[in-house]
């Protein structure tokens, strides 16, 4: 927890010592223009990761399906319960 906590106040400090100078030479509205930006490449990045993701977390029903109570075999659940 308190490593995320420094990550985070660091990545603010970098924030601030970049953000002065570039508002000095860009102005607000350039700075925040540069934001949206590299906001809107992050995003074009991150879609095939997001799809990616989905396509993988799609899985057969088949996999996901529980056996049905006749499937079970009765020494398979004495063994379970045994511990062998």
């Amino acid at each position: 927890m308190g490593a995320s906590e420094a990550m985070i106040d660091i990545a603010l400090s970098i924030g601030f010592v970049l953000g002065g100078p570039a508002v000095a030479a860009f102005g607000p509205r350039g700075v925040y223009a540069l934001g949206g930006a590299c906001g809107l490449i992050g995003a074009v990045v991150l879609v095939p990761v997001l799809r990616a993701s989905k396509r993988e977390a799609k899985a057969p029903q088949e996999q996901l399906a529980q056996p049905s109570v006749e499937e079970i075999d009765a020494g398979e659940l004495a063994a379970a319960r045994v511990g062998g």
